[in-house]
């Protein structure tokens, strides 16, 4: 009763584990972060790894998908790709080396 409470709520559907990575890997590759369209899409991927972030999971490997969202055209998903990627830029070798490639699309967006 408290889970269906609770998803009514708005955002606390990401606190929950009804939503599998490999579904929101799907939606964030799958997304143009070009088109105002997929900017729910987007929203609700950053979302849920941000609340991941928060429970302390180790969403790394979301890494490159994450990057190629800095061009996006909103603000508000710009924003949460920025924090996420604040959080894992020095993570390991392989996000240090897309953070660097990444440097000109920040400077573009």
């Amino acid at each position: 009763q408290l889970a269906s409470a609770l998803s009514t709520l708005g955002d606390a559907q990401f606190w929950e584990e009804t939503i599998s990575p490999s579904t929101i890997r799907s939606e964030l590759s799958a997304s143009d972060p070009s088109n105002p369209n997929s900017t729910p899409t987007l929203l609700k991927g950053m979302k849920w790894l941000l609340a991941s972030i928060s429970k302390g999971r180790d969403v790394s490997d979301f890494y490159p998908h994450v990057v190629k969202l800095v061009g996006a055209t909103s603000l508000e998903v710009r924003k949460m790709v920025y924090m996420y990627l604040v959080q894992y830029a020095d993570h390991d070798a392989t996000t240090r080396e897309l953070s660097l490639l990444s440097i000109n699309s920040f400077q573009r967006g």
